[in-house]
């Protein structure tokens, strides 16, 4: 490896030596851990990699899955053994101990060129990082990757606000909406998660079929039991209950000071009780009352955020970063998928990586 700093290679077999390496990593989320990582590799996206970096302006920590890339396309571009690199669902992207902009700045650059020697060994042609919008930690990366996109606004509420502070951030039909589902004596429940995960699965699976949802979001049943398992006590399944049955659930992450909104579901008989409504308000007090300072909802489609923002109007910056590692075959593989969808490939196209465009 090049420069003065040194690279350690980490996988779920050296989980102990990856828990013990964050501990020097003051700034970081459960997604930074290997058990929420792992969950990823299990479920079948790829194979988890963690690198550990260090110089003498600090270390970072970077948790990323590798995958195959489809060995037709590659064969159609006069390829062979290449992948790519991507930050597990949800957000995540790497954690560092540097003190302040200017060691930042040196250590990000001596982290990326040890990143993009590992790319080069492990014939990745591209990279796509989803970064935290809470810990802001795609800030410093701006001169060491091809793009750093602003993705998106996320919402989050201030949890140290009172109950009443709360409700009057949320828009007025949304204040209705709670009241409405208090006076139908909804009730919010903290659920076991090996216990729900069942209901929980079902009800997912229903509501990603109603919404048309056939993508990557439609898990798979075992993915809710890896959740369940390797999280543990990270993961926090609520439900608002309608005289014992449930009307509505969500998955939420917790690490630290802060929750974070994962996953949602629910029955489209019960809607008329605003259960959704009930839910994320009385979450959020659940969550004032156990020590947590912010609820991450996250942003979303149009009409996704537009639900999200009648709780609050606060918003924070979710930034994606894109590398190409190798640009010759990255234009190569891009050229044939798109020749595969009938198209000419357009390079100024947003689509990251573009041979994973589906039209």
């Amino acid at each position: 490896m090049s420069g003065d700093g040194s690279v350690r290679l980490l996988g779920i077999a050296e989980k102990s030596e990856w828990l013990a390496a964050l501990v020097d990593f003051p700034v970081k989320d459960i997604v930074h851990f290997p058990q929420y990582a792992s969950v990823f590799e299990a479920y079948g996206d790829g194979r988890l990699e963690c690198l550990l970096y260090r110089d003498k302006n600090g270390s970072v920590l970077y948790p990323y899955i590798v995958r195959t890339i489809d060995s037709s396309l590659q064969a159609e571009a006069g390829l062979s053994g290449r992948t790519d690199l991507i930050t597990p669902y949800g957000y995540g992207g790497y954690v560092h101990t540097a003190p302040n902009v200017q060691t930042r700045r040196a250590l990000l650059a001596g982290f990326r060129g040890a990143m993009h020697e590992r790319a080069q060994e492990l014939g990745a042609v591209s990279e796509f990082i989803r970064f935290h919008p809470v810990l802001a930690n795609h800030e410093g990366s701006e001169l060491c990757l091809d793009q750093l996109v602003l993705s998106d606004q996320n919402v989050i509420l201030d949890l140290t606000l009172g109950e009443e502070e709360l409700l009057g951030q949320c828009r007025p039909s949304f204040r209705r909406s709670i009241r409405k589902g208090r006076r139908a004596e909804l009730t919010l429940t903290l659920e076991d998660n090996l216990k729900a995960k069942q209901e929980f699965t079902v009800l997912y699976r229903e509501t990603m079929l109603k919404h048309g949802q056939t993508g990557y979001l439609n898990f798979r049943p075992g993915f809710f039991d890896l959740l369940a398992e390797r999280l543990d006590r990270n993961l926090l399944t609520f439900s608002a209950r309608s005289h014992g049955q449930i009307a509505a659930s969500a998955l939420f992450l917790s690490y630290g000071s802060t929750l974070d909104y994962f996953l949602g579901a629910s029955q489209a008989d019960q809607l008329h009780l605003h259960p959704n409504h009930f839910l994320f308000f009385e979450v959020a007090l659940w969550g004032a009352q156990n020590g947590f300072t912010t609820l991450h909802l996250g942003g979303g489609s149009s009409s996704l955020l537009f639900f999200k923002t009648g709780f609050s109007h606060n918003r924070i910056s979710y930034f994606t970063g894109r590398h190409i590692h190798d640009r010759p075959a990255y234009d190569a593989l891009s050229r044939a998928q798109w020749r595969r969808l009938g198209l000419e490939w357009d390079p100024a196209h947003p689509y990251h990586p573009a041979y994973r465009y589906g039209g």
